[in-house]
């Protein structure tokens, strides 16, 4: 019982990181198994409407610190959504989705990777891809977006060779693109000309479709405007009077006034897309200046974009090194901290070694003992009972027979001892088994240390292989970077060959200049006027470069607040290291605080198996000594003759000594005894 409770106890302090392993282990098997789901059906939206795209893990599985990636493959930038290290990626974003599409945090850590879009417009329609890299999982979603308008129905004119009435039916705000249909009162499809459709810039259709018809039943016709792949349908209604059925072609002021009627409703549709026209017109010319502004701003920034990239680089490997030399530092530690752990398990252990050895000489000095003064007292014994039998062998027969009886009783009692002393022995091989068995406990706890050091090492080499993992992610995100630079560079320096063409024309129009000073020195009259314009020109030309100058400040004054952002910057990331570094800090004074519990523990139950040990040895010491008084007993048979000459025998009484044996006591301290002689 006392090895099953000191064998779990005395594990290796670094058990807790065992388990976490295997949990981590556990949790990645798990996650291999998860399934990732889209949506088999089409998802259909109107113009306008906020939408979200389905995708999730099943079982679900944290994903909120993965790369997570939603592409469209016929859009050129792809990527609709990234995210990388916990943060969403706008820069790699497709400019169409700016500030439209979004994650949930809390249903990413659920395994929930629905993407929301709002505001949805025509040109979102498409084929969605759900992509997680780590996993190696995709899944897709099909956007289908509509939008939909009622349909006006207008009186276009009279057919006088069918006598019917034409009637135009115009529908706009359409996507994907609609069909017309035309049907009478009783829901009968009617022959109609070909659909004319218009695309706006807007994306959106507009189709108009005229059919003519003659005097029905109820005179009752419908436009119907259908879109089959969202399923959406709207239509109108409309009954023509009779009297338009009547009129022939000779009616000429009916047919003007429908003419008229025609040309003012043309009228007012032209002036509508006039002034549609004007607002697209100013939404573009305003859209022009707002990119004109913003190549100009791309351009100032470009040229200290050079200084930043090589602060930023520069920052960089100073973070890493400093990165570098920290987790070294920890390295370093965990393992100074670990070589005093198994060097104070190996003391402990040599310690545990050395109280077993001398417990087990004691036990087996006391044992050898113990038997030595049996046997002596054995043959004490053996050799008082040769002499009484010596001199009661001139007895009588009735004595010798008692002396027999007597003789008989006395190897009873040795044959009682012998077993006592095969006792003795049993219980030194129960001592020796018992040795045995911790040595096997010894050496099973040398072969789980070893396990356990396996273990250590496999994590290590799992820990390394995490890091070189995040090396390579942090590898292609800098070959990214790089990317970026190398076409910033490109940009930069097309812009400087612009600058030298510039400056070229410049000089060009310099030298033409002086060319023209030396043709007017022959013209006084021509020339002082002309010099007079110059200098004006050259005002204007002063008023333009001190502008120039100043915006030139302005942009000055930009860098500077870019510099000192990028300060800002770089001092939140040296503080956000200095908190990792308090953290990993924090983790080492817990770990080592958790080693000295269980070092205490360890020592709660070196005091508990001492004391063991010791109740032990005292139980020993009493059986010992209980022994011994028993031995000793036989001695104090000491017979009291009143006559040395008799020649009868003496009465023992044999069969009370046997009593109070068997019993565990005697009377007074000493087995009484009266030896008779004749009268």
């Amino acid at each position: 019982m006392l090895l099953q409770k000191k064998g779990p106890l005395l594990q290796s302090p670094l058990r807790l990181l065992s388990v976490l392993v295997f949990h981590l282990f556990l949790t990645d098997f798990c996650r291999g198994q998860s399934q990732l789901f889209g949506s088999s059906q089409p998802i259909v939206a109107n113009v306008g409407d906020d939408i979200i795209l389905p995708c999730y893990l099943e079982p679900g599985v944290d994903v909120s610190t993965m790369t997570l990636e939603w592409t469209r493959s016929d859009l050129n930038p792809i990527l609709i959504h990234v995210r990388r290290s916990g943060q969403d990626l706008a820069s790699a974003q497709n400019p169409s989705y700016s500030g439209r599409t979004s994650l949930s945090i809390d249903e990413m850590k659920k395994g929930n990777i629905s993407m929301k879009i709002s505001k949805v417009k025509p040109s979102d329609t498409g084929r969605y891809k759900c992509y997680i890299p780590k996993l190696d999982k995709e899944s897709f979603a099909e956007l289908v977006v509509g939008a939909v308008s009622s349909p006006v129905i207008n009186l276009a004119g009279i057919d006088g060779d069918k006598e019917g009435v034409v009637l135009q039916c115009e529908s706009s705000g359409w996507y994907p693109e609609p069909e017309v249909l035309w049907l009478d009162g009783e829901g009968k499809l009617l022959s109609a000309g070909p659909t004319e459709t218009v695309r706006g810039p807007d994306d959106l259709y507009t189709v108009s479709s005229r059919v003519t018809v003659e005097k029905r039943h109820s005179n009752s016709f419908t436009c119907r405007v259908h879109q089959k792949d969202t399923n959406h349908t709207t239509e109108t209604h409309i009954t023509v009077a009779d009297d338009f059925f009547e009129v022939r072609s000779s009616s000429t002021s009916t047919i003007t006034g429908l003419a008229v009627g025609q040309l003012k409703a043309d009228k007012k549709e032209l002036e509508d897309q006039k002034k549609e026209l004007e607002d697209q017109k100013t939404e573009l010319e305003d859209k022009i200046i707002k990119l004109e502004k913003k190549e100009n701003e791309l351009k100032n920034q470009l040229e200290s974009k050079d200084t930043e990239i090589i602060q930023l680089e520069k920052d960089k490997e100073r973070s890493e090194k400093e990165l570098k030399e920290e987790k070294e530092r920890s390295k370093k530690e965990l393992n100074e901290e670990k070589e005093r752990s198994e060097k104070e398990l190996n003391e402990e252990k040599e310690r545990s070694k050395t109280a077993l050895n001398e417990e087990k000489k004691r036990s087996e000095t006391a044992l050898n003992e113990e038997k030595k003064r049996s046997e002596t007292e054995l043959k004490k014994l053996k050799k008082e009972l040769e002499g009484k039998l010596e001199e009661n062998r001139q007895s009588a027969g009735s004595e010798r027979l008692r002396t027999n009886e007597e003789l008989k009783q006395t190897q009873d009692q040795l044959k009682k001892t012998t077993a006592e002393r095969d006792q003795t022995r049993s219980q030194v091989d129960q001592l020796s088994a018992d040795i045995r068995k911790l040595q096997q406990e010894k050496q099973r706890r040398e072969e789980e240390l070893k396990e356990e050091k396996k273990r250590e090492v496999g994590q290590l080499a799992a820990g390394i292989k995490k890091l070189q993992q995040e090396k390579q992610s942090e590898e292609e995100l800098k070959q990214k970077v790089e990317k970026e630079l190398q076409d910033k560079k490109k940009e930069v320096d097309r812009l400087s060959a612009d600058i030298r063409k510039l400056q070229q024309e410049k000089q060009r129009r310099e030298e033409e200049l002086k060319e023209e000073k030396k043709r007017e020195v022959g013209q006084l009259a021509a020339g002082i006027k002309k010099l007079q314009q110059e200098k004006q020109s050259e005002e204007e030309l002063k008023q333009k470069v001190e502008k120039e100058l100043q915006d030139k400040k302005k942009e000055v004054d930009q860098l500077s607040a870019d510099i000192r952002k990028l300060q800002q910057e770089k001092q939140r990331r040296e503080e956000e290291l200095k908190e990792e570094k308090k953290r990993e800090v924090g983790q080492l004074a817990a770990g080592i605080k958790k080693l000295q519990q269980e070092k205490q523990s360890e020592e709660e139950l070196k005091q508990k198996v001492e004391k063991e040990l010791q109740d032990k040895k005292k139980e020993s010491e009493q059986s010992r000594m209980k022994k011994m008084n028993e031995a000793q007993q036989p001695q104090s048979l000491q017979p009291v003759k009143q006559n040395s000459s008799s020649t009868e025998g003496f009465v023992i009484k044999l069969d009370q000594q046997k009593t109070n044996w068997e019993a565990g006591y005697y009377k007074s301290g000493k087995l009484e005894t009266n030896f008779r002689s004749p009268s």
